[in-house]
């Protein structure tokens, strides 16, 4: 069977290999700007004739039976093979590469990876000869379940150890480049851990950070359980939470970080609702941090969708709304 997943990983794995990885997202952003263009037509009138149906009777920010029908038009997102051990090694290796190509030198060098989840940027360990390598995340349950998968001299060289980002200190001068995937997001406060990063690393030490803001297309992560794009923008926190929790009764309310039961209502506790420009003051500021690279990944694939809801999004930018990825790589002064 297709997978359109398994796809574009090895696509990308490709025009990697051609261009480098600037040049690879470049021309992603170029190609993106055709789904303004070429979409599913029927899909769309069938959505806006059902949205401007059900708007005479209640507001849209409020109808979690609009979410309902919609949940019939996006299917869920399988996501496993992104968890699969070559497409994690994939991944990994690509963003060894992607610093390599910047001039930055992994070989002998102390790594950490903040919020490691799977480690896959940590099974480079042997590949790319790190000195040494740590994980750091909240549980170690992602990367243990690789273990009969992986080469145990990999296995047993990579350091895993669990802790909480926000709330524990993680040391000082100690490592030469910080890895951190798909986390700043979940950080309740980004500044606070962007500071235990800059303090961690030594003089010159990297960090490539890579990750996407509250309001992009799939930034609620919720693509396993509904492939509606936006939502959170869409939608008010009541209508989402009753929708997520009460309707696809995903997570049984518990928060999958912290274990703990949602008593607040709030449909996404789980990230933060940080925009690009908040973002961007904290790694682009050049009083502590040269800027190797900021790149902005983009997805139009849903334009068409945010015009049907654009009152909606009628206070959020352009970037806000579309960019996909935001890619930082930046060195401690």
């Amino acid at each position: 069977m297709f997978n359109i997943i398994k796809f574009k990983t090895k696509l990308k794995k490709l025009t990697y290999s051609i261009l480098n990885p600037k040049r690879t997202d470049n021309l992603r952003n170029i190609f993106s700007q055709l789904n303004r263009i070429f979409y599913d037509y029927k899909k769309a009138k069938e959505i806006n004739d059902i949205v401007e149906t059900r708007k005479i009777h209640i507001k849209t920010s409020e109808d979690v039976g609009l979410l309902l029908e919609l949940h019939k038009y996006f299917k869920t997102i399988d996501l496993k093979y992104n968890y699969e051990i070559d497409s994690l090694s994939n991944a990994g290796r690509l963003n060894c590469d992607n610093l390599i190509s910047k001039g930055i030198k992994l070989e002998g060098k102390d790594i950490v990876d903040l919020g490691a989840g799977h480690g896959q940027n940590l099974m480079m360990i042997k590949e790319f000869k790190f000195k040494s390598a740590t994980g750091l995340d909240y549980s170690d349950t992602n990367f243990l379940s690789h273990k009969d998968e992986l080469d145990p001299e990999i296995f047993n060289a990579i350091d895993f150890m669990t802790t909480d980002l926000i709330e524990d200190e993680i040391g000082s001068d100690f490592c030469d480049i910080i890895f951190s995937f798909s986390a700043f997001e979940h950080f309740q406060h980004p500044d606070v851990v962007l500071d235990k990063c800059y303090r961690a690393l030594r003089k010159g030490g990297i960090l490539y950070a890579e990750f996407s803001a509250f309001h992009s297309a799939y930034a609620s992560h919720r693509k396993i359980f509904t492939g509606i794009p936006y939502v959170q923008n869409i939608f008010n926190e009541e209508t989402a939470f009753d929708f997520y929790y009460n309707k696809l009764k995903i997570n049984e309310g518990i928060n999958r970080y912290t274990k703990e039961q949602i008593t607040d209502g709030n449909p996404f506790p789980e990230i933060n609702r940080w925009t690009i420009k908040d973002f961007n003051k904290i790694f682009l500021d050049k009083s502590k941090w040269r800027i190797i690279d900021f790149t902005k990944v983009y997805n139009y694939k849903f334009s068409w969708l945010v015009n049907i809801f654009k009152e909606q999004m009628k206070e959020l930018s352009q970037d806000d709304i579309y960019v996909n990825a935001l890619k930082y790589i930046i060195q401690k002064k």
